[in-house]
């Protein structure tokens, strides 16, 4: 995977809606492995802890067995009440699509089994039963995917969650890991290499001071090879429109809108001008019975910033219900002036120039020769997943000579108000230019429709 790929794919780390703390910081530590290159592109998504933690161990090679007998999880078709936080995934199991594999492989004395997949062109999603011996307390472990299985898989984006029954309690072990590929198709016969990890925190919010990362270190217990042998996909059904509409008064690109068994994906481009920057786009999706479907719980689209930004968005839907989409909502968008895009931190003074209304600095911290910088927003629904990545991580000093965030961005939500925190290196002249990228979600006051003509 080159490194611009692997740079955008940290980013979506941070972004589960079951994201346990120690993951978010144990990103910062990777993130100071691996220097940041100067990527325009990001993603996001529920965020999933990156399988990059294995470039750092040797993998253990053993043989992967067909399981004997799969026990204490759920039959196949009792899946469906376990997926309900996705709509299409729910209804891919209630239509049969998932696939019973009945993996296993024991290494470190530690058995990890993937009973069952769904599976298509466009997304894979393998269950985890996680060893007998910890199932009981599976929230504080994890299993990430290698390097070399994102760039296997295409990888745009990785969402993990524990998945648990009608009373909120741990379903003995299972977890569920969706992977989204970008331009490649998921290939039906591949191997993939994962890492099962422990967790580890001893205070309930991630530090920002890095002396205390110790608090949060996580151990990689083994590592595991399987082989997939996966069914014939169904077609996905495509829709080019390549439609211009005006959202918030500016232009916007509707591409294309494609349908899979797992779920839909929208392709559209706001075109950059000198006015304002459309940093991010809210769909709907209407079906023919007038039924609505949203982004799947927990999820955020992919973007990708350029010239153009390019937005990729996820819907739920019912690929095998014969009432099919026929038209689109944009019901909310983030936007931001582009006199705005530019913003000037004086480190001494703690102070932002220009000032953002949905955005202050709480407090800034010297760390040698690093500057910790604190933000604040209580904007009502800037959750800590949309406000994560709302600088680029380049960013100049006012001789204009360039540099990378040397730590990492994260957010935190706190007493009703959401924190996002970055680090940057202390310049001579005090004073650092950042790049802004994201804005809150506006709901729009009439939803802009979009009509699919098929």
């Amino acid at each position: 995977m080159n490194q611009v790929r692997y740079t955008e794919y940290q980013d979506t780390m941070r972004k589960s809606c079951d994201y346990p703390t120690e993951l978010d910081y144990l990103n910062g530590r990777l993130h100071k492995k691996i220097r940041q290159r100067n990527a325009r592109r990001f993603l996001t998504g529920m965020g999933a802890f990156v399988g990059a933690i294995v470039l750092f161990i040797a993998a253990i090679n053993t043989s992967t067995v067909i399981a004997q007998t799969i026990e204490r999880i759920p039959v196949i078709g009792d899946l469906a009440k376990y997926v309900r936080f996705d709509k299409g995934l729910e209804n891919a199991v209630k239509n049969q699509f998932a696939q019973e594999v009945n993996l296993e492989q024991e290494v470190n004395g530690l058995t990890l089994k993937i009973p069952y997949v769904i599976a298509d062109s466009k997304q894979l999603v393998l269950f985890f039963q996680l060893p007998e011996s910890i199932s009981d307390h599976s929230d504080g472990y994890q299993v990430v995917l290698s390097e070399g299985a994102l760039e296997k898989l295409d990888c745009r984006s990785v969402s993990y969650r524990e998945l648990k029954d009608e009373t909120g309690a741990s379903l003995n072990g299972l977890h569920a890991m969706m992977i989204r590929s970008d331009e490649a198709a998921i290939p039906q016969d591949i191997s993939i290499t994962v890492s099962l990890v422990k967790l580890y925190s001893t205070t309930n919010i991630a530090p920002v001071d890095r002396k205390n990362e110790g608090e949060h270190d996580s151990t990689v217990l083994a590592s595991y090879d399987f082989d997939l042998q996966l069914k014939d996909y169904q077609e996905p059904v495509t829709t080019v429109l390549n439609q211009e509409v005006k959202v918030l008064d500016q232009t916007v690109v509707i591409h294309s809108i494609t349908e899979y068994p797992t779920g839909v994906e929208i392709k559209a481009t706001a075109p950059n001008n000198d006015a304002a920057v459309i940093c991010d786009l809210q769909f709907e999706g209407i079906d023919e019975n007038g039924n609505t479907w949203s982004i799947p719980e927990g999820t955020l689209p992919a973007i990708t910033y350029g010239e153009a930004v390019d937005i990729i968005y996820y819907l739920e839907n019912d690929f095998f219900n014969e009432a099919s989409l026929v038209g689109l909502e944009i019901t909310g968008a983030g936007m931001f002036m582009k006199e705005n895009q530019m913003v000037t931190i004086d480190l001494l003074n703690q102070t932002m120039s220009p000032a953002i209304s949905d955005l202050y600095i709480k407090g800034i911290k010297r760390n040698g020769d690093t500057a910790d910088i604190i933000f604040e927003s209580d904007v009502a629904g800037w959750s800590m997943y949309d406000i994560a990545s709302t600088f680029s991580t380049r960013y100049e000093d006012l001789q204009g000579n360039v540099n990378h965030m040397t730590g990492y961005q994260r957010a935190s939500q706190l007493d009703g108000k959401t924190q996002y925190y970055i680090t940057v290196i202390w310049p001579k002249d005090n004073q650092v230019v950042l790049e802004r990228m994201k804005a809150p979600i506006t709901v729009l006051e009439n939803s802009v429709s979009v009509l699919l003509n098929k």
